[in-house]
């Protein structure tokens, strides 16, 4: 069965991960990633997405540490049809709430106490 994806990052990854699934996607430090795991988690975080009720077309926002998170997480949004802003996770409260509010973001994905989690934010506008 063939799926369309609205952006080539994705197509062009399902493409890689049906061609060689068992080879090494993402390395971060001695943590390794299969394409096919990649695949998969970022499919589970897609399908999340949708299940949030996030709007298709929306910007995420992604405050999550650099390493294989933000990949599961920029790719599990592009998946869903959203575009992504990454957030520096370690910058001031402030300084993000101003940034996801100048650019009309209402949802975040962060680290949770049982993995990804999607925030709702909530500002003055």
């Amino acid at each position: 069965m063939s799926q369309e994806f609205p952006y080539s990052l994705v197509r062009d990854f399902a493409v890689q991960a049906a061609r060689s699934p068992d080879a090494v996607a993402l390395r971060d430090g001695e943590f390794l990633l299969s394409y096919r795991d990649l695949e998969a988690a970022s499919s589970r975080l897609a399908a999340e997405l949708g299940h949030s009720r996030i709007p298709r077309g929306s910007t995420l926002g992604l405050r999550l540490d650099h390493g294989w998170l933000i990949v599961i997480g920029a790719l599990g949004a592009r998946k869903y049809g959203c575009g992504y802003l990454a957030l520096n996770p370690r910058s001031p409260t402030a300084e993000q709430r101003a940034l996801l509010a100048e650019r009309g973001i209402r949802h975040v994905l962060a680290c949770g106490e049982n993995g990804l989690a999607v925030e709702h934010v909530r500002y003055r506008t």
